[in-house]
Protein backbone atom coordinates (compact mmCIF):
# COMPACT_ATOMS: atom_id res chain seq x y z
CA UNK A 1 0.00 0.00 0.00
CA UNK A 2 1.57 3.30 -0.84
CA UNK A 3 1.80 6.64 1.46
CA UNK A 4 -1.51 8.17 -0.47
CA UNK A 5 -3.45 4.88 -0.14
CA UNK A 6 -2.47 4.32 3.72
CA UNK A 7 -3.95 8.17 3.99
CA UNK A 8 -6.82 7.46 2.48
CA UNK A 9 -7.85 4.08 4.88
CA UNK A 10 -6.78 6.66 7.81
CA UNK A 11 -8.48 9.58 6.88
CA UNK A 12 -10.69 8.91 4.72
CA UNK A 13 -13.18 12.01 5.40
CA UNK A 14 -9.99 14.86 5.45
CA UNK A 15 -9.56 16.43 2.38
CA UNK A 16 -5.70 17.17 2.05
CA UNK A 17 -6.54 19.79 -1.10
CA UNK A 18 -3.51 20.92 -3.05
CA UNK A 19 -1.06 18.86 -0.18
CA UNK A 20 1.28 16.29 -1.06
CA UNK A 21 1.96 13.56 1.75
CA UNK A 22 5.76 12.83 2.20
CA UNK A 23 5.31 11.07 5.60
CA UNK A 24 2.51 8.87 7.35
CA UNK A 25 3.67 6.68 9.96
CA UNK A 26 0.30 6.28 11.77
CA UNK A 27 -0.96 2.45 12.18
CA UNK A 28 -4.39 2.23 11.87
CA UNK A 29 -4.96 0.47 15.31
CA UNK A 30 -4.82 3.48 16.40
CA UNK A 31 -7.87 4.93 15.43
CA UNK A 32 -9.71 1.89 16.64
CA UNK A 33 -9.51 2.67 20.30
CA UNK A 34 -11.00 4.95 21.67
CA UNK A 35 -8.46 5.39 24.76
CA UNK A 36 -5.34 6.76 23.99
CA UNK A 37 -3.79 6.26 27.62
CA UNK A 38 -1.44 3.15 26.60
CA UNK A 39 -0.52 3.96 23.08
CA UNK A 40 3.72 4.83 22.42
CA UNK A 41 3.55 6.79 19.15
CA UNK A 42 6.68 8.87 17.54
CA UNK A 43 6.57 12.85 17.95
CA UNK A 44 7.11 12.81 13.91
CA UNK A 45 4.41 10.55 12.81
CA UNK A 46 2.96 12.41 9.72
CA UNK A 47 3.71 15.19 7.00
CA UNK A 48 2.16 17.45 4.25
CA UNK A 49 3.41 19.97 2.09
CA UNK A 50 1.85 22.73 0.25
CA UNK A 51 2.52 25.62 -2.69
CA UNK A 52 4.62 28.49 -0.76
CA UNK A 53 6.37 26.85 1.54
CA UNK A 54 3.95 25.70 3.82
CA UNK A 55 3.95 22.04 5.69
CA UNK A 56 1.73 20.23 8.39
CA UNK A 57 3.14 18.20 10.47
CA UNK A 58 1.24 16.04 13.00
CA UNK A 59 2.89 14.19 16.19
CA UNK A 60 2.31 12.56 19.53
CA UNK A 61 3.80 13.94 22.47
CA UNK A 62 3.62 11.65 25.11
CA UNK A 63 4.38 13.92 28.27
CA UNK A 64 1.17 15.38 27.54
CA UNK A 65 -0.62 12.62 26.31
CA UNK A 66 -2.04 14.46 22.83
CA UNK A 67 -1.26 14.69 19.49
CA UNK A 68 -0.05 18.31 17.99
CA UNK A 69 -0.51 19.87 15.14
CA UNK A 70 1.84 22.20 13.06
CA UNK A 71 1.39 24.46 10.27
CA UNK A 72 4.53 26.00 9.30
CA UNK A 73 5.63 28.12 6.57
CA UNK A 74 9.41 27.64 5.47
CA UNK A 75 11.76 30.75 4.70
CA UNK A 76 11.87 30.82 0.90
CA UNK A 77 15.46 31.63 0.59
CA UNK A 78 16.12 28.92 3.28
CA UNK A 79 14.70 25.48 4.42
CA UNK A 80 14.35 26.80 7.97
CA UNK A 81 11.31 26.45 9.46
CA UNK A 82 9.81 29.33 11.21
CA UNK A 83 7.21 29.50 14.62
CA UNK A 84 4.50 27.81 13.76
CA UNK A 85 1.67 29.88 12.65
CA UNK A 86 -0.96 27.13 14.24
CA UNK A 87 -0.83 24.97 17.10
CA UNK A 88 -3.40 22.61 17.89
CA UNK A 89 -3.34 20.08 20.70
CA UNK A 90 -5.50 17.21 19.86
CA UNK A 91 -6.94 15.26 23.05
CA UNK A 92 -8.45 12.20 20.44
CA UNK A 93 -8.96 10.76 17.36
CA UNK A 94 -12.05 12.87 16.81
CA UNK A 95 -10.55 16.10 17.44
CA UNK A 96 -7.73 15.69 15.55
CA UNK A 97 -9.07 15.04 13.01
CA UNK A 98 -11.30 18.20 12.80
CA UNK A 99 -8.68 20.13 13.40
CA UNK A 100 -6.92 18.83 10.78
CA UNK A 101 -9.28 19.81 8.26
CA UNK A 102 -9.71 23.29 9.88
CA UNK A 103 -5.29 23.77 9.56
CA UNK A 104 -5.45 22.33 6.15
CA UNK A 105 -8.48 24.68 5.24
CA UNK A 106 -6.49 27.78 6.64
CA UNK A 107 -3.14 26.67 4.83
CA UNK A 108 -5.06 27.19 1.37
CA UNK A 109 -6.17 30.42 2.51
CA UNK A 110 -2.32 31.75 3.89
CA UNK A 111 -1.52 30.39 0.74
CA UNK A 112 -2.76 33.17 -1.61
CA UNK A 113 -2.07 35.96 0.62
Amino acid sequence: MDIKEKTEKIFPEVDFKTGNIIHNAFENSIFESENLEHINLSNNLFKVEYGNNYSLSIGWYDEIRMFIIHVYQYHKSEYVRSFPMEKRLCRNIVSLKSNLQECITNIEIYKFR
